[in-house]
């Protein structure tokens, strides 16, 4: 069967990178911004990056106690200025700008604790293009972003910066070309989905028993494909609506949760939907724990808009292209996975394998984030 080892290999390959992903416990507490206004004669920027990711990249914590203390910046003052200097690049009118911070210091946020480096940049004329080059943490995560909020006469403007698009180009003579950032964020949206493997665990979770039936205390294979797809629209629609509706709430700054809550709210609800498939208590209803649980993905999604602080219009293409990368991504494992699985439904390697296995593997590995997740420091 062709597909048999396209479903094992998803499987199986999904799994093991979940264990090994050592961005597993926290979405985007570890991303870094940059943020720069203009004014009259004057770029005030400020670069910010989490403790965690720093003591990562450079080596903080001397006594290896897990707690960087100010003793121990103070020691590697030096290092972290030296840090931001060799990793965020300006060129302003094509001519090299160093930074040179003039105050460091830690600010403690819902998501983490967050070293911030202030500078100033004198501008005696108007700067016509800006670039910017940021490769902070990419060297120890390469699933860490950096985001960049630009504010200047009034507008704002946005960009991300990951290890395939370590730069970003403004020309202040030209038109604002926020559509082309919109892709950048879709980009981005699609990655997080495909990276943030909690996120594909429970979709997997919930799409496993869409091509079966409960009967007699057991699943069995669905006789036709058409239920099977309207009982997977009702639940990736479901998951859908719920995280773009919380998504926007928490971007535009509505409802703010800390990750604390939200970390470990995400790994239970890839438990509940793994459990449920070896002692189901839904069967039905699973369009609404779907959506239940979906509202508590949303704020997962959105740590790095709430940190930038964006409102109005300058939020709109961000908010827009994120979440139509994050659905993109989304539909892209629903079309891999459900045709694989409606193929094997009625095989051992379905109903044993993915159903029985696969659904421990998942119950064990959500079991192992919640813990870990609940005494993390974040």
């Amino acid at each position: 069967m062709p597909f048999a080892p396209l479903l094992a290999l998803l499987l199986a390959g999904l799994v093991c990178l979940s264990c090994g992903s050592s961005r597993c416990d926290a979405h985007q507490a570890g991303d870094g911004f940059v943020l720069l206004t203009f004014t009259n004669g004057l770029i005030a920027g400020r670069v910010e990056l989490a403790l965690r990711e720093l003591d990562t990249a450079i080596g903080l914590d001397e006594d290896g106690d897990g707690v960087v203390s100010h003793a121990e910046l103070k020691q590697h003052r030096g290092d972290l200025v030296a840090y931001v200097q060799t990793n965020v690049l300006l060129r302003i009118d094509d001519l090299p700008t160093p930074i040179r911070p003039h105050d460091l210091r830690v600010e403690e946020r819902l998501s983490s604790a967050f070293l911030v480096w202030r500078f100033d940049i004198p501008t005696p004329t108007p700067p016509r293009t800006l670039d910017l080059t940021y490769h902070c943490v990419f060297e120890v995560d390469p699933l860490h972003r950096g985001y960049l909020k630009l504010e200047r006469g009034g507008k704002v403007s946005t960009g991300m910066f990951n290890p395939e698009t370590p730069s970003q180009h403004f020309d202040f003579t030209g038109p604002p070309g926020a559509q082309a950032r919109l892709r950048t964020f879709v980009r981005d949206g699609i990655w997080h989905i495909w990276t943030g493997y909690d996120h594909i665990l429970f979709l997997l979770a919930l799409l496993l028993p869409a091509v079966s039936l409960r009967s007699n205390g057991a699943w069995i294979p669905a006789p036709r494909l058409a239920p099977a797809l309207w009982k997977v629209l009702q639940t990736v629609t479901a998951f859908t609506l719920a995280h773009s509706v919380t998504l926007s709430l928490a971007a535009l700054g509505i409802v703010r949760t800390s990750p604390r809550v939200v970390e470990p709210l995400i790994a239970l609800s890839v438990g509940v939907a793994a459990l449920n498939n070896l002692r189901p208590f839904f069967l039905d209803r699973s369009w609404m724990v779907a959506f239940g649980f979906g509202l508590i993905h949303g704020f997962g999604f959105a740590s790095a808009l709430q940190e930038m602080d964006l409102a109005g219009a300058s939020l709109a293409w961000p908010l827009v292209g994120f979440n139509l990368g994050v659905e993109a991504g989304q539909a892209v494992v629903v079309l891999l996975f459900v045709p694989a699985a409606f193929w094997l439904r009625d095989t051992r390697v379905y109903q044993l394998g993915a159903m029985r296995f696969g659904s421990g593997a998942i119950l064990l590995i959500a079991a192992f984030w919640f813990v870990q997740r609940l005494l993390s420091p974040v």
